[in-house]
Protein backbone atom coordinates (compact mmCIF):
# COMPACT_ATOMS: atom_id res chain seq x y z
CA UNK A 1 0.00 0.00 0.00
CA UNK A 2 1.76 3.42 -0.82
CA UNK A 3 2.01 5.89 1.74
CA UNK A 4 0.97 9.61 0.87
CA UNK A 5 2.92 12.10 1.43
CA UNK A 6 1.95 15.68 0.94
CA UNK A 7 4.74 17.06 -0.74
CA UNK A 8 4.65 14.18 -4.02
CA UNK A 9 1.41 15.94 -5.18
CA UNK A 10 2.34 15.49 -8.92
CA UNK A 11 -1.00 17.37 -9.84
CA UNK A 12 0.00 20.67 -8.19
CA UNK A 13 1.85 23.36 -10.16
CA UNK A 14 3.12 26.45 -8.93
CA UNK A 15 4.42 29.10 -11.00
CA UNK A 16 6.20 32.60 -9.66
CA UNK A 17 6.11 34.12 -13.28
CA UNK A 18 2.76 35.84 -13.34
CA UNK A 19 1.07 35.59 -17.02
CA UNK A 20 -1.30 37.56 -18.97
CA UNK A 21 -2.92 40.74 -17.60
CA UNK A 22 -0.99 40.03 -14.22
CA UNK A 23 2.34 40.18 -15.69
CA UNK A 24 1.08 43.43 -17.34
CA UNK A 25 -0.10 45.16 -14.19
CA UNK A 26 2.76 44.22 -12.04
CA UNK A 27 4.85 45.41 -15.00
CA UNK A 28 3.04 48.90 -15.30
CA UNK A 29 2.66 49.04 -11.58
CA UNK A 30 5.49 48.64 -9.56
CA UNK A 31 8.74 50.28 -9.52
CA UNK A 32 10.02 53.02 -11.16
CA UNK A 33 8.15 52.70 -13.82
CA UNK A 34 4.74 52.35 -11.84
CA UNK A 35 5.62 55.69 -9.94
CA UNK A 36 6.06 57.89 -13.36
CA UNK A 37 2.55 56.02 -14.29
CA UNK A 38 0.89 56.66 -11.09
CA UNK A 39 2.05 60.64 -11.53
CA UNK A 40 0.52 60.85 -14.78
CA UNK A 41 -2.78 59.44 -14.19
CA UNK A 42 -3.28 61.91 -11.10
CA UNK A 43 -2.00 64.69 -13.43
CA UNK A 44 -4.62 63.72 -15.85
CA UNK A 45 -7.28 63.36 -12.95
CA UNK A 46 -6.14 66.82 -11.30
CA UNK A 47 -6.60 68.38 -15.00
CA UNK A 48 -10.21 67.00 -15.87
CA UNK A 49 -11.30 68.08 -12.35
CA UNK A 50 -9.71 71.55 -12.84
CA UNK A 51 -11.57 72.17 -16.12
CA UNK A 52 -14.80 70.77 -14.87
CA UNK A 53 -14.79 72.87 -11.74
CA UNK A 54 -13.57 76.29 -13.76
CA UNK A 55 -16.29 75.33 -16.53
CA UNK A 56 -18.70 75.55 -13.39
CA UNK A 57 -17.54 78.00 -11.88
CA UNK A 58 -17.28 80.01 -15.25
CA UNK A 59 -21.19 79.05 -16.09
CA UNK A 60 -22.31 79.81 -12.62
CA UNK A 61 -20.58 82.83 -12.38
CA UNK A 62 -20.78 84.49 -15.41
CA UNK A 63 -23.26 87.68 -15.84
CA UNK A 64 -24.48 89.93 -18.95
CA UNK A 65 -24.52 93.89 -18.65
CA UNK A 66 -25.28 94.65 -14.80
CA UNK A 67 -25.38 91.32 -13.42
CA UNK A 68 -29.01 92.51 -12.86
CA UNK A 69 -30.17 88.87 -13.78
CA UNK A 70 -27.82 86.82 -12.23
CA UNK A 71 -28.54 88.51 -8.96
CA UNK A 72 -32.80 87.70 -9.54
CA UNK A 73 -32.16 84.51 -10.62
CA UNK A 74 -30.12 83.59 -7.82
CA UNK A 75 -32.43 85.62 -5.31
CA UNK A 76 -35.15 83.26 -5.96
CA UNK A 77 -33.32 80.25 -6.10
CA UNK A 78 -32.24 81.15 -2.58
CA UNK A 79 -35.30 82.71 -1.54
CA UNK A 80 -35.60 81.79 2.87
CA UNK A 81 -38.76 82.45 4.64
CA UNK A 82 -38.94 83.31 8.20
CA UNK A 83 -40.80 80.45 10.09
CA UNK A 84 -43.04 82.00 12.62
CA UNK A 85 -42.12 81.16 16.66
Amino acid sequence: MPSYNAYSDEASVTSTNPNGCKAVYKKWTTGVRGVIVKTIIGIIFFVIAFTIGYTVGYTIHKCKDDCTSCVTTIASVTTVQAVPT
